[in-house]
């Protein structure tokens, strides 16, 4: 009995000056509350360590993409660590209670038409980097007692293209070896949104308001309706009414159809078309020929030494009303019908912004050029977010219907560089035909005449391109 005694002292002496160790001397450290008796166990980072890295966006394609701003309700960025416009979450692991020192670098533009590789090119500076409430571009901050610091990097506002990389280093000196990490290269990207319309083929739409009790629609152009023809009236809103023309009454303004009573009112723009008649004008958008322009690849770098200008396109989703024929005309105010048609069914509308609405119209008629009449292909209204890309037009050009759709994204690129800031006469070669070199010296800068389209091939010239990076941005 008493040796049994013996052995139960010894062993829990063993049990209790272990404990005292693992207090004092062990790794990890255990803290245990005098509430409780939980142990907490905090395990030291001893690895310096630096995020966001490259694992850490998802998608190859859309690595280092920093979203300069996006529309209300829109957050799908492209990495975790954004969670807000303009601003990228750094985070830094270590061992507790350890000074560090961060900076800011701008790394070199990889673009294949930038020429300087020297990096520091950003057009709007360094950035700024926030911890613990102090912003700079070189601060130090301490770890916290789970080793960690929090902050978040600022980009440009403006600038798409510029680049960045937050250095951490235990030395205030950053010395290339393991006492120093970075990011991976963060580069800022401007997004833009389309919202897509086709129209119909057949009929026109309301050139003054229908009120209810009247026995006439005033229309811009009969087009193919006639005497006897059932119609369908039909507005934004989603109302619609079916009735017979009785007769038409035409002139080179405007044409009336006379009908029975509607029963209710129509505004201004509504359309007016066959009932039988659903055939569309429309194109499908070519993301190949969209990405050669805007971009693709986060760093700017894409296939076949096609480079970008940082811009992220989004298709909006959406049941998207059809809107009526568009017709042009040579009498009348055809371009201020052509836009408040637009605008009346734009139903994402805003003033300063980056939502285009891009229409898939018929005929856009002809324009007036130095050596004669030019048969017009697209139209683009930048105070009001409106693009006309008139499908008529480019069938009679494009005979098959492949080249036919890969026209239409061609125009849709120029006309989208418009919207994003191009001017008519902001350089010698825009709208000109001219065999201006886009930056690939391949083809033409897709802002020229020249008579190159249906190729697929849709690059600005560098003038462009910088034009574009340095517009401000709408949103």
């Amino acid at each position: 009995m008493k040796q049994n005694t013996h052995i139960i002292l010894i062993f829990l002496f063993l049990v209790f000056s272990a404990s005292l160790y693992s207090q004092e001397e062990g790794s990890p450290t255990q803290r245990t509350s005098s509430n409780s008796n939980e142990v907490t166990l905090n395990f030291a980072c001893t690895t310096l360590e630096i995020l966001p890295q490259d694992s850490d966006f998802p998608s190859s394609i859309h690595r280092g993409k920093v979203l300069i701003s996006t529309r209300s309700g829109d957050y799908s960025y492209y990495t975790n660590y954004q969670t807000w416009d303009g601003q990228v979450n750094i985070k830094l692991k270590y061992q507790p209670n350890t000074e560090i020192y961060f900076k800011i670098i701008d790394p070199d533009d990889e673009s294949p038409y930038e020429t300087n590789t020297q990096g520091n090119d950003n057009i709007g500076g360094l950035g700024t980097l926030t911890i613990n409430g102090i912003t700079g571009t070189s601060i130090s901050a301490n770890t916290n007692n789970n080793g960690e610091i929090n902050g978040y990097l600022t980009i440009t506002n403006q600038y798409s293209g510029d680049n960045y990389k937050v250095l951490a280093s235990t030395d205030s000196t950053f010395p290339n070896d393991s006492r120093t990490v970075e990011t991976t290269n963060l580069i800022a990207w401007k997004r833009m949104y389309i919202e897509p319309h086709n129209s119909y083929q057949s009929g026109s739409f309301l050139s003054f308001n229908y009120n209810n009790g009247d026995t006439y629609l005033r229309v811009w152009d009969r087009g193919d309706l006639n005497p006897g023809d059932q119609i369908i009236i039909f507005d934004k809103y989603g109302n619609q009414t079916i009735t017979t023309i009785n007769s038409i009454n035409s002139s080179t303004s405007t044409s009336f159809l006379y009908i029975n009573n509607l029963g209710r009112s129509y505004p201004k723009y509504s359309g007016v078309r066959k009932l039988s008649d659903t055939r569309i004008y429309s194109f499908q958008y070519d993301h190949g020929i969209l990405q050669n322009a805007f971009g693709k690849n986060g760093n700017g770098v894409d296939s076949n030494g096609n480079g970008g200008v940082f811009v992220d396109y989004q298709l909006l989703s959406g049941n998207f009303k059809t809107i009526p024929n568009f017709y042009w005309k040579v009498s009348g105010l055809t371009d201020d019908h052509n836009f408040n048609l637009l605008k009346y069914w734009f139903e994402n509308q805003c003033t300063g912004c980056n939502i285009f609405m891009i229409a898939a119209l018929g005929n856009g008629g002809h324009i007036q050029t130095p050596t004669g009449f030019s048969i017009e292909y697209g139209k683009t209204d930048r105070n009001n977010n409106l693009t006309s890309i008139y499908i008529y037009n480019i069938g009679q050009s494009f005979f098959t219907p492949q080249l036919e759709n890969i026209a239409a994204n061609e125009y849709c690129v120029h006309e989208l560089g418009h919207q994003l800031d191009i001017g008519h006469n902001d350089f010698p070669h825009i709208h000109q035909n001219v065999n201006h070199p886009d930056h690939t010296g391949i083809e033409t800068c897709i802002m020229t005449y020249y008579p190159d389209k249906g190729t697929g091939h849709s690059e600005y010239d560098i003038q462009c391109i910088n034009k574009i990076r340095r517009a401000k941005d709408r949103l």
